[in-house]
Order: structure tokens, then C-alpha cells, then sequence
């Protein structure tokens, strides 16, 4: 029962991020200009400040130990997408001169930002199970 209430917290809380997005996206309150403006500041401030405020804190040697597969997954997650790449560049058939970037935007979707969300969401779950 409480890893679920757990696995339910982690879940939820990146639906009602995802929703409210989707919500103010279609109600047109956030047009091209404002997500694109939203995505820079997304990777050049938050993430950073997130890695180095919340993550990069809480990372010790018990939860590399606990937590080792996340530290491979980024390698997993982008080998996944290159294949996956390739799969859309061969039935798809872009332009050759788009064919790189339809292999880095499939690749690198979220890439970046996947491995640390998940690190962050689990962290306190993993404390709770395997406590030092």
C-alpha cells in the first residue's frame, strides 16, 4: 500500500505539471513565443539550478548504490532514441538536409531532463525503502 501511495505522489505530480501546460495551451494563454521562452529558461536556468539545489545535494554514496541503473539510463534512453531516429528517418524520408536533425530531435527528445526528473521523484521513495 505505501509504495503505491509513493509511485501515486511521483506519478500525479508530473500529470498536474503536464496538465496545467496542456490546459494553458489550449485555452491560448501560453502562445509559441511564451513555451519557446518557457523552454529556454527551462534548460539554461531551472534545470541547472534544480541539478545543483535539489539533486546534486541529495546524491551520497548509499543512493548511487541504490540508485546505479538511473546513472546509465541517459546512455539507454539516447541509444533508444537513435534508433528509433533511424526508424523515422527510414519510413518517414525526410530531406537529406533535415535528416540529422529529425535523428537529433527524436535522439535527444528529453534526454536532459528525463534522468534527473526521475532521480528527484524517486529519491524520497528510496529513502523511505532502504533506509541508511
Amino acid at each position: 500500500p505505501q509504495i503505491m501511495l509513493c509511485a501515486f505522489r511521483s506519478v500525479a505530480t508530473t500529470f498536474v505539471v503536464a496538465g496545467a501546460g496542456l490546459y494553458l495551451g489550449r485555452r491560448g494563454m501560453l502562445p509559441k513565443e511564451v513555451t519557446r521562452g518557457l523552454s529556454v529558461i527551462t534548460a539554461q536556468v531551472t534545470i541547472p539550478s534544480l541539478l545543483f539545489t535539489k539533486v546534486l545535494a541529495s546524491v551520497d554514496l548509499p543512493l548511487v548504490i541504490r540508485a546505479w541503473p538511473l546513472l546509465v539510463l541517459p546512455l539507454i534512453y539516447t541509444m533508444a532514441g537513435c534508433l528509433l531516429g533511424k526508424l523515422v528517418i527510414l519510413v518517414c524520408k525526410p530531406d537529406p538536409s533535415f535528416r540529422s536533425g529529425t535523428m537529433a530531435a527524436v535522439a535527444f527528445g528529453n534526454s536532459t531532463i528525463m534522468p534527473l526528473l526521475l532521480l528527484h521523484i524517486i529519491n524520497e521513495p528510496l529513502n523511505e525503502w532502504f533506509p541508511d
